[in-house]
Formats: structure tokens, C-alpha cells, sequence
């Protein structure tokens, strides 16, 4: 990997502005502005009940005859946590969704929770990588359900543009990029990020840019993973982190932080290029998937990048065996000149467990005040984690932040193995593939659910977590599957994605 190195950054500006106000529901349904980046997230809840909500992707269901169409399962929130009894599920054959379920769209690929137009209610983009729109084959589609008194109901398909071959859809942020207190919407396409601002409910942006990363690196640019928003300079507006690798150099891992609420010529719909993220040794932070939250209280979105890839040139550098959690402390100016990045893995200390390879610790991450002490404490999946000699059965890790950052002490781990815990861990299960943290209410402290989409070969479930003051706890679990939600269950893939 290079070592520290200047960038540059230019961009193609198509525009910047309007969108819809971000914003999460008290107890009674009464909403109240909710912070884009911060300690912890939003609550999702669509239909304003006051409780946390959660959508579950299920992109490998057949529908309609149509293998991989895949379908989106809501499971909606009570008092005591989520109630599997209360859901309700959409496909493109759903009356009122856009488009029709067809082989391989992969409807639910990535979903991704957000008041998009301003109304209080959790709306829901869904992402189909795999849908032709026209003559142009896998151009992919976004669609957002959108949230109201008796749920989600409603759908209008966002306008994107149509390229072949782009999956629009894989991979999606929202956030208030460009300062004027409503909602965007940042997706990947390759090598480029496109930002819209300004999405109607007739699914038309009112602005649309594209970041263009070869002109961020200065080169050939990176194939993208993954990418998150939230506030990591404090300013009150979304900032974005990409993660990827070097189209040349597949062992040239990069995170840039394109800060939000710019107005600068080279700006993309609020976001300008700042740095590209590093760590304590001054090498770029890099990993294959990325959260930000406020971990150690200072009011600066912290960012969290899981690295799995093992065999690279700085896993020489960072504790990388088994996978690693990596975190840059935000900070006034983006990155935090005071506080120095950390690298955490299954050999540091207080971490349950041992660093082996291909435990793929990292694999996927996911920010929340999991025990109630005012900092976002970060879950992590562990899927490749073999378990008493049962191979990839997998495990659910939750690292606790601080007010000294985020360290090994007091991490705990699950996997379906541990009492308390619905199933049995079997080989190949890759318990954990997926990870999300639903946000503490005004009755219920957080939750995190672990999604296991490998399950049962391919047929995936859930299981959800009670947050408490040690941290997670195993008692009464919910766990549910395809059955659960009377949907297609075979090969469903069910949970490989969770929102």
C-alpha cells in the first residue's frame, strides 16, 4: 500500500439542494428533528408509533415464478421490542410498488431507512441492483416506501437515470449534505458516488451530481464498497465516507471524507473532498464496510470501518488476522488532530476470543447507544468465526464506546450457541453476515439484530438482542425467518440486508 500521499479532489456539479426533513417519533407519534450524525442514530418507525421498527432485505426470494426477485419484510415495533407478529411485506408484484417482480432484480438488496419527505414517519428506500429498466440491463432501481400512521404503504420509484450495468441501488446513504435541513439521498455506481437532493414524492430529484473518484484520487480511482454519512465535523450537516479499493491496486485500501454543507466550486450536492481517512501509523484507514457515530461523547461523528481482508501489505501494519475494527475520531476540521485512531481485534485486549483467519471480524458494522451510557457503542459481525470446531458458524461481537474512545474492555460476544440464544450454530451458518442497531425509545432501550442471511442454506433469519446497561443481553431473544413473515423461504437469502 502507499504510504501518506497529498490528493486532490475535482468534481462534475450537475447541483445541490432540497430534500426532505430527517426526523424521529416520540412516544404518541409527536415528531421532533432528529440529528444526522451524532451520538445515536435516529429510531426508525414508520408508522410514528413511538417504538423501533425494522426492515429486513430478502433479495434472493422468488416471486412470482421469478428466482432472485427478491422481496422486503417490516417488522414493526411495542413496548418490550419488536413485534414479529405486526409485519407486512412488499415485492414488485405488491399492488402500488413500482416496476414487477422479474428473476434476478434482487428487490431488497440494501434497504435503507429515512424520513425522505419530512413528515415525522421513517420512510424506506429499497435498492434492486439487478433491475432493467428499459433496454438497460441491470441498470438497478431505488425505490422508497414511504411511512404513515398505519405504516409503510405507499411506493414511488426514484428517478436515478437509467445506465446498463451501474446496480443502482447496492449500496446507499442518506443525510443532509448540503445544510439545508432536509434529507439526501448518495448512492455508489462503480467507481463514482451520485448524490440526489431534493426527492419529490414523485421520485424526482431536484438536483443530481456525481462524484467522480478518479478525480479524488488522482489516478485511476477505487472500486467502491460501501459508504455512510453522519456529522463528523460538528458543523450540524452530513458528511460522507466512501470506502473502496484501487481500480490498479487491489491491496490500495482508501476511506475518503467528503465534508457536507460546502458551497465551494468543486462541491457535489453539499459534499467537498477533505482528506482521505488515516491511521495512527499515518496509513490509509481502509476496510470492506463503514459506520459513523459519536463513540467517545465530544460531539464529532466517530467513523468505523470493518477490515476483513487478510494477505495485504498492512497486515503488517494493524492488527489484521481474523479481521479488525478501525476508527477515526472525528474532529472540527473532519479527522480528529488530538485524538489518535485505534485498530481492535479479537487479540486485543478484553475482546472475547482469538484472532484466526478468515473469522472476517468486521465483515459487517453497524453504530448505537447499545447500553444507555450516552456513547454509541459499536456491533460487529464475526461470520467466518469457527465455534468449537464447527466451521464458520459465526458470532455477534459489541465493542463499547467511552469517553476515552472505544476500546476491548467489557466486549462481549453471541452467536446462536449461546444460552439463552434460538438455534444451534452449524457449519457454514455465517451467524452475524448482517448487523443493525434499532434505536433506544421512550420505553425500550436499543436493540441489535444480527442477521444471518446463510442460515439454514440460504434460507436466513434474524435474531434481535435486548439492549441493558453490561451491554447486550441473551434473554428472550426475537428470532424469526421467512415462515415468521409467510413470505418465500427457500434460497431467500432472507437478512442480507437489515435497516
Amino acid at each position: 500500500m502507499s504510504g501518506p500521499r497529498q490528493l486532490r479532489f475535482r468534481s462534475m456539479v450537475l447541483a445541490a439542494a432540497v430534500a426532505a426533513v430527517s426526523a424521529v417519533v416520540a412516544p404518541g407519534g409527536a415528531a421532533h428533528a432528529a440529528p444526522l450524525g451524532g451520538r445515536t442514530p435516529p429510531v426508525v418507525d414508520f408508522d410514528g408509533d413511538g417504538h423501533a421498527d425494522l426492515a429486513v432485505g430478502a433479495p434472493g426470494g422468488t416471486v412470482g415464478g421469478g428466482a432472485g426477485a427478491g422481496y422486503v419484510s417490516v417488522v414493526y415495533g411495542a413496548a418490550g421490542g419488536l413485534d414479529a407478529a405486526r409485519h407486512v411485506s412488499f415485492s414488485q408484484n405488491t399492488a402500488g410498488v413500482p416496476g414487477g417482480a422479474e428473476a434476478g432484480d434482487r428487490f431488497g438488496a440494501k434497504v435503507l431507512p429515512v424520513d425522505l419527505n419530512g413528515d415525522g414517519y421513517t420512510d424506506l428506500l429499497v435498492g434492486a441492483p439487478g433491475e432493467d429498466v428499459g433496454t438497460a440491463v441491470d441498470a438497478g432501481m431505488i425505490t422508497v416506501l414511504w411511512g404513515g400512521p398505519t405504516g409503510l404503504a405507499t411506493a414511488t420509484a426514484v428517478d436515478t437515470g437509467a445506465v446498463p450495468g451501474l446496480q443502482t441501488g447496492r449500496t446507499l446513504a442518506a443525510g443532509d449534505f448540503d445544510g439545508d435541513g432536509t434529507a439526501d439521498i448518495a448512492y455508489l455506481t462503480g467507481v463514482d458516488v451520485q448524490v440526489l437532493s431534493g426527492v419529490g414524492t414523485d421520485g424526482r430529484p431536484a438536483h443530481r451530481g456525481t462524484i467522480v473518484t478518479w478525480y479524488v484520487m488522482g489516478t485511476a480511482g477505487i472500486t467502491t464498497d460501501d459508504l455512510a454519512a453522519g456529522d463528523v465535523n460538528g458543523d450540524g450537516t452530513s458528511d460522507l465516507v466512501v470506502i473502496g479499493r484501487g481500480v490498479e491496486d487491489a491491496d490500495d485500501g482508501e476511506a475518503p471524507l467528503f465534508l457536507g454543507g460546502s458551497h465551494t466550486e468543486d462541491a457535489v450536492g453539499g459534499l467537498a473532498y477533505a482528506e482521505n481517512l488515516r491511521d495512527a501509523a499515518g496509513y490509509w484507514l481502509e476496510g470492506q464496510s463503514v459506520a459513523i457515530g459519536d463513540l467517545n461523547g465530544d460531539g464529532y461523528g466517530d467513523v468505523v470501518v470493518g477490515h476483513t481482508h487478510e494477505g495485504y501489505f498492512t497486515d503488517s501494519l494493524l492488527p489484521s488476522k481474523g479481521g479488525a475494527i478501525g476508527v477515526a475520531y472525528g474532529g472540527p476540521d473532519g479527522e480528529s488532530r488530538t485524538v489518535p485512531p485505534v485498530w481492535i481485534n479479537q487479540d486485543s485486549a478484553g475482546v472475547p476470543g482469538v484472532a484466526e483467519s478468515g473469522d472476517a471480524l468486521g465483515a459487517t458494522v453497524a453504530v448505537g447507544d447499545v447500553n444507555g451510557d450516552g456513547y454509541a457503542d459499536v456491533v460487529a459481525g464475526a461470520p467466518g468465526e469457527d465455534l468449537s470446531g464447527v466451521t464458520d458458524a459465526g458470532d455477534l461481537l459489541l465493542f463499547k464506546g467511552a469517553a476515552g474512545g472505544l476500546t476491548g474492555a467489557g466486549s462481549q460476544a453471541f452467536s446462536q450457541d449461546t444460552a439463552g440464544m434460538p438455534g444451534v450454530a452449524e457449519a457454514h451458518d455465517r451467524f452475524a453476515g448482517t448487523v443493525a442497531v434499532l434505536g433506544a425509545t421512550g420505553t425500550d432501550r436499543a436493540q441489535a439484530a444480527a442477521g444471518d442471511p446463510d442460515e439454514n442454506a440460504g434460507n436466513g433469519a434474524v435474531w434481535v438482542l435486548h439492549g441493558a446497561a453490561a451491554g447486550l443481553t441473551a434473554t428472550a431473544p426475537a428470532n424469526f425467518g421467512a415462515a415468521t413473515m409467510h413470505t418465500p423461504v427457500t434460497g431467500s437469502a432472507f437478512a442480507a440486508t437489515l435497516g
